[in-house]
């Protein structure tokens, strides 16, 4: 993607963004190609391979600008607060920001659960999001007094407890996802209810195993 970063440049990248993702939940992602996502945008092949080069490239930028708005709309909720509530509002935010695009979701779940596609959940083209999105779990049990270690593990398995969380927004048909909703707060009540109890035996023993497993079993794909 050569088009240099002028306004008028992101402007027809978001449009194409934009009509690519209305193709993909009319025709799934497998089904579009980059001629109906060109002439859903109304411009030429040429021209939208001039900003995107695939289909993949598009998927990537989609990614990234949902990271990118998550983070801003959860710096811009938060406020301090416990363990259990900084978790509640970072699933709260991303569940606001993917409500209308349920549908996408479900266009491109076939590739995120594919290990061998570079998109996939575990795959190197999402690395960059991915380890962002990590990093705002784990920066929830900043000042928590858990073990530097052990913040780390919390972190990683908050943001793994929030994939069955949007796994659950798929299919809730529930009036406003209202249950998906309760599933987010009931997760971020059992990491605050874990936290103060995490050093104390037996639970510290059990802790200090799920880290030594932690750390030979690696993230899937690694």
């Amino acid at each position: 993607m050569t088009q240099p970063a002028t306004s008028k440049g992101e402007a027809t990248r978001q449009h194409i963004l934009e009509a690519a993702l209305a193709a993909f939940r009319d025709r799934g992602f497998t089904n579009t190609t980059m001629r109906d996502i060109a002439k859903g945008a109304g411009m030429s092949l040429g021209a939208a391979y001039h900003y995107f080069d695939s289909k993949d490239a598009i998927v990537a930028a989609y990614y990234e600008w949902m990271q990118e708005e998550h983070e801003r709309r959860y710096a811009s909720a938060v406020e301090g607060g416990t363990v259990a509530a900084r978790i509640k509002s970072i699933l709260t935010t991303k569940l606001d920001l993917l409500r209308s695009d349920r549908k996408i979701l479900v266009a491109l779940f076939a590739t995120l659960a594919d290990p061998d596609h570079p998109l996939s959940l575990f795959g190197r083209g999402t690395s960059t999001v991915r380890d962002r999105s990590v990093d705002m779990f784990r920066e929830a049990f900043d000042g928590s007094g858990l073990p530097e270690e052990l913040e780390s593990l919390a972190g990683y398995a908050a943001w793994m407890a929030h994939l069955g969380v949007m796994i659950y927004l798929i299919h809730d048909g529930s009036k406003a996802q209202k249950r998906t909703h309760l599933l987010a707060d009931a997760v971020g009540d059992l990491f605050g209810f874990m936290v103060p109890v995490a050093t104390v035996p037996p639970f510290s023993m059990f802790l200090d195993w799920a880290a030594d497993l932690a750390r030979q079993l690696g993230a899937p794909g690694s």
